[in-house]
């Protein structure tokens, strides 16, 4: 009996920092996407077109050297 609760213990305990992972990425995702659409509510006309679908967030890497976006870079891999 000790055996078999040590066991399910220690499976809970080596399971517990993978299993929040899925709602951990969605909470992120949800806080990124509140944080975007408060950015816009602050621009002029912008909240209107949020509301109406009518605006893409799109997300790029700029050179700040030089202001040009990079094509190559990946904006979610950083």
């Amino acid at each position: 009996m000790t055996l078999a609760v040590a066991l399910v213990g220690s499976i809970l305990v080596a399971s517990s920092p993978v299993l929040p992972k899925p709602l951990q990425i969605a909470n992120k995702e949800e806080e990124r996407r509140n944080r975007i659409e408060e950015i816009v509510r602050r621009l002029p006309d912008a909240e209107k077109n949020l509301i109406s679908g009518d605006i893409e967030v799109v997300a790029r890497v700029v050179d700040l050297q030089s202001g040009e976006y990079i094509a190559t870079a990946d904006p979610r891999s950083l």
